[in-house]
């Protein structure tokens, strides 16, 4: 998948990094302290989609200050608002990912995230050819959900990026 290309040591600020937040900086066991999270259910979180972690070379995960942000806004999903994870995945699921990255009709019909009710785009396997290359990290429709707030406050927030 295209988002696990992007490795820790290759990683360098992009035009989309307004600041440092997306720089990876910490390891799996300071972002579990950090989030009050074990590291299992951080690597639980991240084998169901709900985090993209970078990677070094060696494969370890490295967690950037969005992606515990992000952590949080799980969190609170689940002791909170009392949903699960299938539940915050089908809540991400349904953000119209084509309506902020353009595709065509025909691309939307070959792509996952298109077709599934049960994943997010940035969990599609088979993505349009418009969202092959991307590092989803940096997608708004990833960054979305480190807001913490409801579906409609976030489709909004989206919808007026958009305009």
């Amino acid at each position: 998948m295209t988002h696990g290309k992007v490795r820790y040591k290759d990683y360098s600020p992009t035009a989309n990094d307004s600041n440092a937040t997306s720089l990876p900086l910490y390891t799996i066991g300071i972002a579990a302290k950090l989030t009050n999270t074990s590291v299992h259910t951080l690597r639980m979180y991240e084998d169901k989609g709900l985090i993209l972690p970078h990677k070094t070379r060696t494969n370890r995960r490295v967690y950037s200050q969005t992606d515990i942000e992000r952590i949080l806004c799980i969190r609170k999903h689940i002791v909170e608002d009392g949903l699960n994870i299938a539940g915050i995945k089908a809540i991400l699921a349904m953000v119209p990912c084509w309506e902020f990255r353009p595709c065509s009709q025909e691309c939307r019909e070959s792509c996952d995230a298109y077709t599934s009710i049960s994943k997010p785009c940035w969990s599609a396997s088979n993505k349009g050819k418009e969202c092959q290359n991307i590092d989803c990290r940096t997608c708004d429709v990833y960054l979305l959900a480190n807001k913490c707030s409801d579906i409609k406050a976030l489709y909004k927030e989206l919808m007026n990026k958009k305009d």
